[in-house]
């Protein structure tokens, strides 16, 4: 978490996509079985899709930072913003089972590529 002061920049965004991606590397067990689980736990689902609706938010909110902050090469609609963070989110989530259901190997090496292909999603929108 950013202290309310801080930059947002690319590099930001960069560091904040790893540490999610060495979240669901930790929790891989849970992303692995993520729609089982939440088709068979209520409470589970209820405030898993109620964490998942508030960091939405909370990073459309960060988009919007580097907007105004100038770090963004060209204007975003908040359609596009919400497009892109559903990308980066996809990516985020399903990327080790998505190299699993290809019979790669998965390791936390990985992760690190995770990272570079959000960025690349990103990357014509940044200065």
């Amino acid at each position: 978490v950013l202290p309310e002061d801080a930059a947002f920049t690319g590099e930001t965004l960069r560091q904040i996509l790893r540490r999610n991606f060495e979240l669901v590397w930790r929790y891989r067990f849970f992303y692995r079985e993520l729609v089982a689980l939440l088709r068979h736990d209520r409470e589970l689902a209820k405030r898993y899709r109620a964490i998942r609706q508030r960091r939405q938010s909370q990073q459309l909110q960060r988009f919007q930072q580097l907007a105004a902050s100038g770090a963004l090469r060209q204007p975003v609609s908040s359609v596009e913003a919400e497009s892109l963070l559903t990308i980066g989110w996809l990516v985020s989530d399903y990327w080790l089972a998505f190299l699993e259901s290809g019979g790669e190997s998965v390791n936390a090496d990985q992760i690190q590529q995770g990272v570079d292909l959000i960025m690349r999603v990103y990357a014509p929108y940044f200065n």
